[in-house]
């Protein structure tokens, strides 16, 4: 169960869940009121401890592909949180019209399902919103009802699960 804090940080968000594509993936999306920003979390259900390196290079694959005025991808973390595989990371896309993303990405592979988080900005953002988004990224976990043990809930989950 993906447990993230709500609201999102940095001002307000209008938030939809997209129609599912296929049976076995969620997708919310929140877009900014104020500026063309985009935050998304997917969940991906029946993806059994997914290869997390394997989705990054799927990711990076179609940046490097959309992104011709230049393209680069760097891990920021790697490793366990609350028992599950983690991997966070940032990738940098500039188009041939001058056009320029930063997206922040994470994902969790949990037992029963991928958990996936992209942060998008249409700019490059100052340091202080990029640090703050990154503290907001390491705050998204993944639980476990029926594994306290290994995989504990937040105490206030009603409050922050999503």
């Amino acid at each position: 169960m993906l447990v993230q804090k709500m609201p999102l940080p940095s001002g307000e968000w209008n938030v939809v869940q997209l129609p599912k594509e296929k049976d076995d993936t969620l997708e919310t999306r929140w877009m900014s009121t104020t500026m063309s920003d985009m935050a998304q979390t997917i969940v991906t259900y029946d993806a059994h401890n997914a290869d997390l390196y394997s989705l990054k290079n799927e990711d990076d694959g179609k940046g490097k592909k959309a992104c011709t005025g230049g393209f680069s991808s760097k891990v920021l973390s790697e490793g366990r949180q609350n028992g599950y595989p983690q991997l966070t990371w940032r990738s940098l896309c500039r188009t041939a019209s001058g056009y320029t993303a930063l997206v922040l990405h994470k994902s969790i592979a949990g037992n029963q399902a991928l958990y996936r988080f992209r942060r998008t900005f249409p700019a490059i953002p100052s340091r202080p919103e990029w640090l703050l988004w990154i503290k907001y990224s390491r705050a998204f976990s993944v639980c476990d009802t029926s594994q306290p043990l290994l995989h504990p809930c937040p105490a206030d989950m009603a409050t922050t699960e999503s």
